[in-house]
């Protein structure tokens, strides 16, 4: 037995590799072409590295799809029709791989040894390559590391395992799901299967935020929006069932204006009170409680301006390997650049990009990602300003990628702007513009509507929740009522 000279030229600069293991996988499928169900969307030819090898998986590749019967003479039959039988060492090499086979049951393992060494030698060309490219005049420095990247991921992907599965795989998870909610349903629990926002009402309709996801939380400025989405952190952070690891990016505000903002909702003291030093020994024994419990959560806060798009997805993937992050919140969607490449393309294009790439991340690392979003003034010049969908930013691409769209609206909010209009003058005896009502506190919660614009696994619908202006805090209302028993939201201090 030998192989031809080509294949020994090549063995000289032997690249990782087998020939043992390849020889017992040709032979094993001359004995039992059985195999071939099991392997076939496994082994590619090129996964093969001496070229007799290749020819001789090619014939059985096209005898198999053409679903011909495989043995030792029709593949030297079929390699005559390629014109391949010289290099693949001749009817007499092929004819010997079947006594070379220790036993047909190993099959599957001799694939895997074979697959593993195409993986090693696809690494080695990937790093001789990209170290080449460096040495050269890199002109987009963030697009380059970014693709390096998502080659490295893929292919970390290519051991063997087929993203091909049959319906009933596919269908075993989503029976799984039906039989745990269905148990949940019938002993009175509203089970929340994603990653919890910490607001009954809203996760009694998602189920919580589910992985791959993109949801995209969307409201005029003034609305709450980033207060909403710290506060969902906070909630999945604390959630008792299994804390949720979250990490957002804010391109708007500094990380110390947002760490502010968290340690005021937790610790129920005025964001004011903070800002001018009014901090009298109890505001303080809040602040430090507040304190103690936000430094034990592991979340996480980047806020690099503008960051393109490619950033932060290999931020993600970094924080998604050595933190296990959970959840990913982008505030906000407008504010982000996409690759240099797309610099030039008009900015609805730019957003399409970059909204697509954020869907791409969600099924990357199998985690929720939020984005919020800025909405158009169009919703001003309408009596019922209540958010819809077409007031979506560059909304065609943000609508068709995104799994969820959630709108907030507040009517206190308006109502107070109507008194702040030039030339109102208030009724005798009236409150104040943006003052509260007669006989409620300062600090007392308005009503926010969530509303659930697009479901594309559920119901649309709407949801009320209360917000503390003076805390940015949200809350749940007083009759909503958490999902399993035991696991009640925090009183909302007042």
């Amino acid at each position: 037995m030998s192989d031809s000279g080509a294949d020994v030229r090549r063995a000289v600069a032997a690249q990782p590799h087998d020939p043992d293991a390849e020889r017992a996988v040709l032979g094993a499928v001359l004995l039992d072409p059985g195999i071939m169900k099991s392997i076939g969307n496994t082994l590619a030819v090129e996964d093969f590295y001496l070229e007799s090898h290749r020819c001789i998986y090619r014939a059985v590749l096209e005898l198999d799809d053409a679903q011909e019967a495989i043995d030792g003479v029709l593949v030297v039959k079929k390699l005559r029709e390629l014109e391949l039988l010289e290099p693949a060492g001749g009817a007499a090499y092929v004819a010997q791989l079947s006594a070379l086979v220790p036993t047909v049951a190993n099959a599957n393992h001799y694939a895997t040894i074979v697959k593993e060494k195409s993986t090693l030698r696809g690494v080695i060309a990937f790093a001789t390559e990209a170290a080449h490219i460096a040495r050269t005049e890199v002109d987009d420095v963030s697009g380059f590391v970014d693709e390096l990247a998502q080659k490295a991921s893929a292919l970390a992907n290519t051991g063997g395992v087929s993203s091909v599965v049959s319906l009933k795989e596919a269908l075993r998870p989503a029976l799984d799901l039906a039989e745990r909610l269905s148990e949940a349903h019938k002993s009175g629990r509203r089970d929340v299967v994603g990653v919890p926002s910490g607001f009954h009402a809203l996760d009694k309709i998602t189920a919580g935020w589910q992985p791959s996801d993109l949801i995209i939380l969307a409201a005029r400025p003034g609305m709450g929006k980033t207060a909403f989405a710290l506060n969902m952190l906070v909630n999945a952070a604390k959630d008792r069932r299994g804390a949720t690891a979250g990490v957002i990016f804010s391109l708007e505000m500094s990380r110390e204006q947002l760490a502010t903002r968290l340690w005021c909702a937790e610790s129920m003291v005025p964001m004011e009170a903070v800002r001018t030093g009014d901090l009298p020994p109890a505001r303080w024994e809040k602040l430090y409680n507040g304190f103690s419990t936000l430094r034990e959560l592991r979340l996480y806060v980047d806020d690099t301006a503008a960051i393109p798009v490619s950033e932060m997805m290999r931020k993600c993937r970094q924080l998604k390997q050595e933190r296990d992050i959970g959840i990913v919140v982008v505030d906000y969607l407008q504010l982000m650049t996409a690759s240099s490449t797309s610099k030039n393309t008009s900015r609805e294009q730019q957003i399409s990009e970059i909204s697509r790439n954020l869907k791409q991340l969600a099924k990357e690392l199998h985690v929720p990602v939020i984005a919020l979003s800025q909405l158009n003034r169009g919703v001003e010049s309408r009596t019922d300003k209540r958010p819809l969908l077409s007031d979506l930013r560059e909304s065609g691409a943000i609508e068709q990628d995104a799994d969820i769209i959630v709108f907030l609206y507040r009517d206190d909010y308006y109502q107070q702007m109507k008194g702040n209009e030039p030339g109102a003058v208030a009724a005798p005896g009236a409150a104040l513009p943006g003052a509260p009502p007669s006989g409620r506190r300062s600090d007392a919660a308005s009503v926010t509507e969530v509303i659930i614009a697009k479901h594309r696994s559920g119901s649309t619908g709407k949801v009320d929740v209360q917000f503390h202006a003076p805390y940015t805090l949200f809350s749940n209302l007083p009759h909503d009522l958490p999902p399993p028993p035991g696991d009640a939201d925090r009183p909302p201090g007042l």
